[in-house]
């Protein structure tokens, strides 16, 4: 059975869709993506992306491991990189 993909949806007050976002395989990264991405981060490692859906265009989010610190780095269809940044930390769970 394939494991099963996130998929996440953003609408305005009034209900209409905003953006959509899914999750992918890596293998799935166009090949344009991942050579942008490793022009960026040329030691760095995929750990997951999605494709984003938002006013007719699809770009690409990768989060990537390179060294110790981890970026979110958002990717046009055509390999143009837009978003390079430190990836937002989740917090630390708390113990009751």
């Amino acid at each position: 059975m394939p494991a099963k993909k996130h998929r996440w949806a953003n609408f305005d007050f009034a209900g209409g869709l905003v953006s959509e976002e899914t999750e992918i395989d890596l293998k799935d990264i166009p090949a344009n993506v991942k050579a942008a991405i490793a022009a960026a981060h040329p030691s760095a490692k995929i750990d997951s992306a999605t494709t984003v859906k938002e006013k007719g265009a699809t770009s690409y989010v990768a989060d990537v491991k390179d060294g110790k610190a981890t970026f979110e780095v958002t990717v046009t269809a055509d390999g143009k990189v837009t978003v390079d940044e430190p990836a937002e930390e989740d917090p630390p769970a708390t113990k009751p």
